[in-house]
């Protein structure tokens, strides 16, 4: 979990949000453990763990698990509810519309709608006033609760066939290939995702005890893909990263150890909207921040090799293209 990184374009909007609702914006970054600089680095990255504290410490500071998106705040501990729910039901599809029919009781502010066909489930997002979610944040966190739940409930990650967003692409659409590891499509009439309803069927077992544990990793466990995930970029990263700190395999080999073909690979990650290449960059870029973060400081030489950089000039060339700013600058702020 310490080396996945997000975009701080989402502390930026969590800095601004806090602000805007009256809290002590500064000090839930402190708190938080993050600098201020980060807010003005552009395309600068932030450990998860990090921007996950920044969301509780505003559901906190607003007692209100929309931060404040809506017209009327959920206290916390709705979810929670929630989940007590669902636990028990026999199955996904079951459970699921018990926490739809939850949360249709419990609040206005947004619905949440599951529809099925023989050949898809699509679960769909619509607030009343989308226009108090001018960052789309309350729009993704719910997509993202919906389909984490979903998996955590059967043990199992749930791949996604498409989602759909009713926003132009954002400038952090990059991030949207792993949160939601599928097609992207945006300026769509609603917000949804989509996936195989056979996932319906599957049983639930998780329990009151496994609940607990889920709750208390929120809102990290609703930003982090569930760790049974399925999807070929995800695959493909498990594969690559025991290497990150050394020499990665190339596309055959990595195509080799998922049992399919080089050209089938290829086209599976296109689908996925990604390829091995973007993938590979992201676990180097992941990793190299990990170690610029880590104390006592590590060389950007020595940082450089063990992201499979021979020469550093090049490592810095790179880190530059992925954040913006050299890894000695990325380090100082």
């Amino acid at each position: 979990m310490a080396k996945f990184t997000s975009s701080n374009h989402y502390v930026s909007c969590l800095y601004a949000l806090a602000s805007r609702k009256g809290l002590d914006a500064d000090q839930l970054l402190e708190l938080a453990g993050i600098a201020p600089d980060l807010l003005n680095a552009a395309r600068a990255r932030v450990p998860t763990e990090k921007v996950s504290a920044l969301v509780h410490l505003i559901w906190s500071g607003l007692n209100d698990e929309n931060m404040g998106l809506s017209s009327h705040p959920i206290k916390p501990g709705n979810f929670h509810m929630m989940g007590k729910l669902c636990v028990h039901a026999p199955t996904l599809g079951k459970a699921l519309h018990r926490g739809i029919e939850y949360y249709r009781l419990v609040q206005d502010d947004f619905q949440i709608t599951l529809k099925e066909t023989d050949e898809t489930a699509t679960i769909q997002v619509d607030l009343k006033r989308p226009e108090l979610d001018e960052d789309n944040l309350l729009t993704e966190l719910l997509i993202l609760t919906w389909h984490r739940i979903a998996s955590w409930l059967i043990d199992e990650q749930i791949v996604l066939k498409e989602t759909r967003f009713s926003y132009p692409a954002p400038s952090r659409v990059d991030e949207y290939r792993y949160l939601f590891p599928c097609i992207h499509r945006f300026d769509q009439a609603v917000n949804s995702f989509s996936f195989n309803p056979g996932y319906l069927e599957r049983p639930v077992v998780q329990s009151h005890e496994s609940l607990k544990a889920f709750i208390a990793g929120c809102p990290t466990n609703l930003f982090v893909l569930y760790r049974q995930d399925n999807s070929l970029a995800t695959r493909v990263r498990q594969v690559l990263e025991p290497h990150a700190s050394h020499s990665m395999p190339g596309l055959d080999a990595v195509a080799g150890v998922l049992g399919m073909s080089k050209y089938a690979l290829r086209q599976r990650l296109k689908e996925e909207g990604t390829s091995y290449q973007k993938i590979k960059n992201i676990v180097r870029r992941d990793m190299a921040i990990y170690f610029l973060t880590q104390v006592p400081p590590i060389s950007v030489g020595e940082i450089a090799l063990k992201v499979g950089y021979s020469e550093p000039g090049d490592f810095v060339r790179a880190f530059k293209g992925w954040t913006g700013v050299p890894p000695g600058q990325y380090r100082r702020s």
